[in-house]
This record gives structure tokens, sequence and C-alpha cells, in this order.
């Protein structure tokens, strides 16, 4: 079965994930083997395990995005309707606001304020980065 052109790239885009995951996991796995002086069957336990959490870290990474473009592609086959941008402003606009507070709430009781103030500032940075091209803005 052929599979539509729109979903096509958000698959390859999760495989890809998975892949990365994995390679990055057994590279991970051999360096902290080799640097804690394993034997070969901890070194053996050690990879394996680096590389499963990292490619489930992968995976799950990739399924998100290959979700959000692949949900993006659906949208834009179908007739714009007011409540669907209503609902994707309200999502943007509530990722854009929740990622400083989450950072002022976790950094509240830190000593270094310009350290704390660093923190928030590019949690909000980045956050509203995230949330432009779900708005359209870019």
């Amino acid at each position: 079965m052929e599979m539509p052109n729109a979903l096509r790239f958000p698959f390859t885009l999760f495989r890809a994930a998975l892949l990365g995951g994995a390679v990055v996991g057994l590279l991970e796995g051999a360096r902290a083997a080799i640097m804690g002086h394993l034997g070969a069957r901890a070194f053996l336990a050690c990879v394996t395990l680096v590389t499963g959490f990292a490619a489930l870290l992968g995976a799950l990474a990739g399924l998100g995005l290959a979700l959000l473009l692949g949900l993006g592609a659906w949208g834009r086959q179908g007739q714009n309707r007011p409540w669907a941008s209503l609902v994707g402003w309200i999502l943007a606009g509530a990722v854009a606001a929740c990622a400083p507070v989450v950072a002022l709430l976790q950094t509240a009781d830190r000593n270094n304020r310009f350290l704390a103030a660093g923190i928030v500032a590019l949690a909000s940075l980045l956050a509203a980065a995230a949330a432009a091209p779900l708005r359209g803005e870019v």
C-alpha cells in the first residue's frame, strides 16, 4: 500500500529520530562503559541500557514531531475554520506563556538572580520561537 505524500516525510522523520537516538545511545553507552573500566558483561549491559533509553527518547521526540507535521499537513488539506484558528492561537499562546512561568518557578530559590533571570528570558524566547510557526507568524 502506497503512503500518501503528506505522511511520507513525518514517517521518515520518525525513523531518522529513532535511528539517531540508537546511534547516540550506542556511542554514549560505549563511552560510559570505557570510562567506567567495566568488564565484558557489564560493558554490554551498559551499552544495551543506554542504547535502549536513547532510542526510546529519540522515538518519542520523533513521534511528537511527526505527529505535529502530520497534523499540519492534514489541516492544510481542509477548509480553514474559525474555531480551528482559535484553538491554534490558544495552544501557541499557552506554550509561550507556560515555559517562562515554569522556568521562573524552578529558579525562584536560587541565590544568583542574574542567572535565574537569564534562564527565564531564554525559556521565554525559545517558547515564543517554537510557538510562532504554530500561529503562522513565520
